[in-house]
């Protein structure tokens, strides 16, 4: 899952650096990977098959306005940018000490939730986490004058993560709670 979750945000990233999107007609020629929020979910668009690491993504063809495929915008789209985009991805697998982290991280995450209930707890959120968003309709957290969060200490919880270590944070325990 977390490898997977790296491969598809490589991928995001060399359509942003590569591709030249809506080219054509009423917006066509585009790549068209998925839409990533910050959590990471288990998703059937990666697999991994012996060697290989299939990820499928839609892809809009450029037309023109009498619904025909424009031939050279095509090609360019398949020869240079998909080309383009493979090479990010190959530079972000390279990145081994990035991806492992990453995938420690989704790792602990995983542990954590599934062990929750031997803390007393129903979730937990990191001292250091940038809770508030960029806006109303952002899940990205905000950028500047953002304060990170730490917990009270009458409220506070050290739980022991596999890859990162012991870490402290506010243990949110079965109950009615109200966070504002």
């Amino acid at each position: 899952m977390a490898t997977a979750d790296y491969l598809l945000r490589a991928f995001r990233a060399g359509v942003a650096t590569h591709a030249r999107q809506n080219r054509g007609h009423q917006g066509s020629g585009s790549f068209q990977p998925l839409s990533l929020p910050p959590q990471v979910l288990e998703r059937n668009i990666v697999s991994f098959e012996k060697e290989t690491v299939q990820i499928a993504f839609h892809i809009s063809l450029p037309g023109s306005a009498d619904n025909r495929v424009l031939g050279r915008q095509a090609m360019q789209m398949f020869a240079q940018e998909l080309t383009g985009i493979v090479d990010t991805l190959n530079a972000w697998i390279a990145k081994t000490a990035q991806l492992k982290r990453h995938c420690d991280v989704i790792e602990d995450m995983v542990v954590l939730q599934n062990e929750l209930a031997q803390y007393g707890l129903m979730a937990f959120v990191g001292d250091g986490a940038i809770l508030p968003r960029q806006s109303g309709v952002s899940q990205a957290p905000l950028k500047e004058n953002a304060v990170a969060f730490y917990a009270p200490d009458q409220m506070a919880v050290e739980v022991e993560f596999k890859n990162t270590g012991r870490k402290r944070g506010l243990g949110i325990r079965p109950g009615v709670n109200v966070l504002i």
